[in-house]
């Protein structure tokens, strides 16, 4: 009786809200919208978006513009479920357009400019036809160094190629035969031109700045024969296929396609014979280097550096890899609004042949600096720092190339979009966790911890004379700058420069080549700081530092840091 009588009650209070949810008026779907609205609700917005823009981008810029009224962080271009502005089916349709039209125009603009770079060349595809080619660079390369020592020609303006007894017409030929070959040769190539001139002087960076910017691309027929073989039917697969390229790079070019389903993407396709001959390349790179390889220090451990690149070519070799990379990689940083990684079409892919969703943006060191506002300048650099640490102490599987090409920047997007996983590479805890110490050490200004955890990782043996240790510790300390609570000026600071300075002891008096993992990872991490310094970010890491820490599990440090 009890319970029928509290039922009774309960349902005399809940009846009147029946009544009234079943009279409200159920509002219209989002998308049934008129675009109407979105016109009176713009403004002043929408003469702007009148002829080029779409209705997605002006919707993006209300939202922005109403945001910064609100919020301190208004940077986010992100939807929202609570918004009042929605979009109707045919404004996704002219957006889906609109971004389509936009995707050609700047696909148009970059096959143009790598026609003007680069040129369509054969790429020898079997080891006998790579063998000849490198033997004749070595021959034209040797009997070049012996006319200048004969004429006395003018020695070059570079060091380094001075030492080596080369001038810059000699290396400018050298690197035509890296583009010509591509694959292993080439890979070498433009890992040595992502340095600053702390390293190599403008001179040579010049030179090498062809190597890095693009590659020769194959001619149509052999194109057409490799996506034969690769991707059997690939003319029925996709809706359309541009068969010019707009990138071409060490181990392939890249093509926009589109799918059936209206999908802009992007088709990297692999040279032909690169995966079957990227050790017989570098054997045949190290014939032609030979002469000049003497002449490098022996603290340089190059025979181990050779061993790790044949290693790692054979990863990013094959794409069957990249592509599940490319998926970790995704699912990784789904939830992080600073990040973007684009969804991959296994049905569309094979061992040579990788395909995409197409990525808008600009690369960031053809970013124009001067025009991008300071915050978005400081928001790139934060984010490419904090994408390092979380690879590697949070998921323990980073991205290693640091080649410009592999993030791309959309002015005003406040997202960094990555492309390219062909270097991702596992590390171990055992290196992991003692080097997210060693870092916690230079952050809190703790020399004799960041000895200690380099001994254990294994820079050191411990049986350095103390200039050495001083050298190491110091340029470790130099790397915990813009994790301190004030902002760091990449640019006027000049990392690179500092930790230049040490090159010299570290050289001469090394023990003991540095552990395997940091070829990849120093290089990753140098390539970042290169990256902030370019486009001139003023920013402090500290906090999303603190957040790595406590995400890999380790908030007490974390907790130390904020005091």
């Amino acid at each position: 009786m009890l319970d029928a009588l509290l039922i009774a009650r309960g349902a005399k209070k809940v009846a009147p809200e029946v009544v009234k949810a079943i009279s409200r008026k159920v509002p219209k779907c989002p998308f049934e919208i008129q675009p109407e609205k979105i016109q009176a609700i713009a403004g002043p917005f929408i003469k702007t978006y009148s002829t080029q823009g779409s209705y997605t981008d002006l919707y993006f810029d209300i939202r922005k513009s109403l945001q910064s009224q609100t919020t301190v962080h208004t940077q986010k271009r992100s939807l929202s479920t609570s918004s009042s502005l929605f979009l109707s089916k045919e404004d996704l349709l002219k957006a889906q357009k609109s971004k389509s039209d936009r995707i050609r125009n700047k696909v148009e603009a970059r096959k143009t400019a790598l026609q003007s770079e680069a040129r369509q060349r054969h790429v020898p595809s079997g080891r006998l036809e790579r063998s000849v080619a490198f033997g004749a660079g070595a021959i034209g390369l040797a009997a070049n160094v012996l006319k200048n020592r004969i004429t006395s020609s003018e020695p070059a303006s570079d060091p380094i190629l001075r030492t080596l007894g080369l001038t810059e017409r000699d290396v400018s030929e050298l690197v035509g035969l890296l583009c010509k070959m591509r694959g292993a040769a080439l890979k070498l190539g433009q890992f040595l031109s992502i340095q600053d001139d702390n390293f190599i002087s403008p001179e040579l960076q010049v030179i090498f700045e062809r190597v890095r910017q693009t590659a020769d691309y194959m001619p149509e027929k052999q194109l057409r024969k490799q996506l034969d073989s690769e991707l059997p039917g690939w003319e029925t697969r996709f809706a359309e296929f541009d068969l010019q390229p707009f990138a071409a790079a060490s181990i392939g070019q890249v093509h926009r396609a589109k799918t059936h389903e209206g999908n802009d993407v992007a088709v990297k396709v692999q040279y032909p014979g690169v995966a079957q001959s990227f050790n017989s390349d570098i054997d045949n790179l190290v014939m032609v280097l030979r002469p000049f390889m003497a002449r490098l220090p022996e603290q340089l451990f190059l025979p181990k550096i050779i061993d790790f690149a044949r290693r790692e070519l054979t990863r990013e070799c094959d794409y069957e890899r990249e592509l599940e990379a490319n998926i970790r990689m995704k699912e990784y940083f789904k939830d992080d609004e600073d990040f973007f990684v684009p969804a991959v079409y296994p049905e569309l892919s094979s061992e040579a042949i990788i395909t995409s969703d197409f990525v808008e943006g600009d690369v960031i060191d053809r970013i124009d600096v001067e025009a991008l506002p300071q915050e978005e300048r400081d928001f790139v650099g934060r984010a490419l720092l904090k994408l390092c640490m979380n690879e590697v102490f949070v998921h323990r599987f980073m991205q290693t190339d640091p080649n410009f090409a592999n993030f791309l920047y959309q002015p005003g997007s406040f997202k960094l979009n990555l492309i390219d996983m062909g270097a991702c590479v596992d590390y171990p805890a055992k290196f992991t966790v003692p080097y997210m110490e060693l870092v916690y050490g230079a952050v809190s200004h703790d020399r004799e911890l960041v000895y200690e955890k380099s001994v254990e990782l294994g820079f050191l043996t411990g049986a350095e004379s103390q200039k050495m240790k001083d050298a190491h510790v110091d340029s470790v300390m130099i790397v915990g700058e813009p994790y301190q609570p004030d902002p760091y000026d990449f640019y006027k600071n000049d990392m690179t420069a500092k930790i230049a300075e040490k090159v010299p002891t570290m050289f001469a008096e090394r023990l003991s080549p540095p552990p395997e993992e940091t070829y990849t990872l120093n290089r990753k991490l140098s390539g970042a700081f290169l990256m902030c310094g370019k486009i001139k970010a003023k920013v402090s890491c500290r906090n999303d530092f603190i957040d790595t820490l406590t995400k890999a599990g380790y908030p007490q440090l974390a907790e130390n840091l904020k005091n």
